[in-house]
């Protein structure tokens, strides 16, 4: 606690010696500090589950599915 007083103190003493255009720069750059620093809300996760509703899928029908897409992507002339 005391090292974060003194480094504070010594932080605006730095402040106290800077010209008014200076400080400008010090607020935006204190300001972008804060924003950087907030946490950012996770976004919203994606409801797929709708698209689906009622369907049901065997384990006969994914490896179907997954058989189609391979045959597919190693035909493709790349």
């Amino acid at each position: 606690m005391a090292m974060l007083s003194m480094l504070k103190d010594e932080v605006i003493r730095l402040i106290n010696d800077l010209s008014p255009e200076a400080l400008v720069e010090v607020r935006q750059f204190v300001e972008m500090l804060k924003q950087k620093t907030r946490s950012k809300p996770a976004p919203p996760p994606v409801a797929i589950g709708g698209w689906l509703r009622g369907h049901r899928f065997s384990s006969d029908d994914i490896a179907q599915a997954r058989a189609e897409m391979w045959a597919r992507f190693s035909s493709d002339p790349a």
